[in-house]
Formats: C-alpha cells, structure tokens, sequence
C-alpha cells in the first residue's frame, strides 16, 4: 500500500479520536470553564504517544517502512491539534483572559515536552526489556 494511503487511513482515524475526545471534554461537558481542555488533552496525549512510537518502535523494519507515515504522519497527525490550540491562545487573549492563554500556552508546551519525554522513556525502558 501506498504511503500516501498509510498517512490517509491515519489522519482519518486520528481526525476522527480527535472529534471524540472533543465530545467528551469539550465546552459541553466541562461547565463553567474557558479552559479548552479537549485540546490540551489531545496535544499532551499526542505527545506521549509520539515519544512511545518512536522509542518503541523506531528501530523495527515495519515502522520505517510505513508505521512511521501511519502512526506519526497520519494518526497523531490528525489527532493533535496545534493549529486549534494556536487559534484559542489568541482568542482566549482577544477575549480578556491573557492570563489564561499565556498559561495554557506554557502549560501546553511543557506538558506536551515532558509527555513525549515520558513516552520516549517509557518505550525505550520497555524495548530493552
């Protein structure tokens, strides 16, 4: 199969655990906050995974043939959002709480980092087991 096809059936499972993780944390569901907490979860769920995938499975034929395309590329591709939490940093401010945005900015960042650094460690402890 086509990597191209491998990136595609990725994103559309990514896209579609993004939309779900959405629906149940979204703005809906977690009354009275203005924290967007669907797309910090996303991102930070993103990045351990990340970290996991290739320390698990960088070294491994599969992977580099086309898991990275699939995994990488296409799920957590189309599953994490930095686009989305860009846009609500600059919304959050545009509607006053600067104090927000600026800690979800720097919040998101730092979590996300150590999110794939736990990831990375967590595999790698794992593949040398």
């Amino acid at each position: 199969m086509s990597l191209w096809l491998w990136v595609g059936l990725g994103g559309a499972l990514g896209a579609c655990a993004r939309f779900g993780v959405a629906q149940l944390l979204g703005p809906q569901t977690i009354q009275y906050s203005v924290f967007p907490w669907a797309t910090f979860a996303v991102n930070a769920l993103g990045a351990c995974a990340i970290g996991a995938a290739i320390g698990g499975f960088g070294h491994t034929a599969w992977f580099n043939e086309f898991g990275r395309a699939f995994l990488v590329t296409g799920l957590l591709g189309g599953f994490t959002t930095f686009s989305a939490f860009s846009l609500e940093v600059v919304q959050l401010a545009q509607a006053g709480h600067t104090a927000i945005a600026l800690g979800y900015a720097l919040l998101s960042v730092l979590v996300c980092a150590l999110a794939a650094w736990a990831g990375l460690s967590i595999s790698m402890a794992g593949s040398a087991a």
